[in-house]
């Protein structure tokens, strides 16, 4: 840190949803930094455009310190039925659709680690694949990194499955699953009522700074894309 800067505080730290272009730089920058794996440019826009409301970033002011990248996927659930003519029909009363969320990224810069930043973004992105009617959510995660299994077991996330040789580097993979009680969900709007106490985590403080923070950041960006115009251009800890 430089000679006479502040010290990072949690305090500071405002979250928004993904809104532009520019902040697609920011999450790349902080992407390649601290995570192994390497992605092109059209993975994060296949995330980021097809799943905007999935994408949160934390900002210290006008620094872009976290983000997280999700997506969300529909499955059919009914099983197949064989007709008296021998075709295959599906069970109309049975539960059409149903969503499965992917954490795709998640980090955070590391001067701003053990402030709950990652625990943050990861309830904000698991709270919205809830009201869009998700019922699990899964992610991959290097074996090696302790803090990050730390951070998600927290969270209620159980481990899965061990992916051998997963990762390019050769590291496997521990796949993480959180279940989501989708029983007594308000069907007109896709809200939870019965909340889990792994999930129920009182997020409401968070939601205050999103509702102020994306005017602010608005304000951000413009500035941001002045200076960036000719730019070409999962976590550590907690």
């Amino acid at each position: 840190m430089a000679l006479g800067a502040e010290e990072p505080s949690a305090g500071r730290i405002k979250f928004v949803n993904y809104q532009s272009e520019v902040q697609m730089i920011d999450i790349k920058e902080l992407v390649q930094k601290d995570l192994s794996e390497p992605y092109s440019v059209y993975t994060y826009r296949y995330f980021i455009n097809n799943w905007s409301k999935l994408c949160f970033l934390a900002y210290d002011k006008n620094q872009c310190v976290g983000a997280i990248v999700c997506k969300l996927d529909a499955r059919d659930t009914r099983d197949p039925v064989k007709s008296s003519m021998g075709m295959e029909t599906y069970d109309s009363n049975a539960p059409v659709i149903t969503y499965k969320g992917y954490i795709a990224m998640l980090v955070v810069k590391e001067e701003y680690r053990k402030l709950k930043i990652g625990s943050n973004l990861v309830k904000l992105a698991v709270n919205a694949m809830r009201e869009s009617r998700a019922d699990e959510v899964v992610l991959e995660t290097e074996v090696t990194n302790k803090p990050a299994l730390k951070l998600y077991e927290n969270l209620g996330f159980l481990r899965d499955k061990r992916l051998f040789r997963y990762y390019l580097n050769g590291v496997d993979a521990l796949r993480l699953k959180l279940w989501i009680d989708t029983s007594k969900r308000e069907c007109d709007h896709g809200t939870a009522t019965n909340i889990p106490e792994t999930l129920n985590w009182g997020l409401t403080s968070a939601m205050a700074s999103l509702s102020v923070d994306n005017t602010q950041t608005k304000s951000a960006i413009s500035e941001k894309t002045s200076h960036d115009n000719n730019t070409t251009g999962v976590i550590a800890s907690d």
